[in-house]
């Protein structure tokens, strides 16, 4: 399970952001969930905006997949 994953995008949407999230689970899997969504400045980048990565990197060599990695 991955945790802290921040998107972002630009829209020209009417709904409110305290809305916003609702809505957009509302289309999305069970298996994806958005907590949260914000406004947030023009100048922002998901990937070049962050302060901080953390890369976990698995190598599973075992004969049987595992089904929780």
């Amino acid at each position: 399970m991955r945790c802290g994953q921040v998107a972002n995008f630009k829209t020209n949407s009417n709904i409110p952001i305290e809305k916003f999230a609702i809505a957009i689970n509302s289309n999305l899997k069970k298996s994806i969930l958005i907590k949260s969504a914000e406004e947030v400045d023009e100048k922002f980048h998901s990937r070049l905006s962050c302060k901080k990565k953390t890369y976990r990197y698995i190598i599973d060599n075992s004969k049987m997949r595992n089904s929780y990695l």
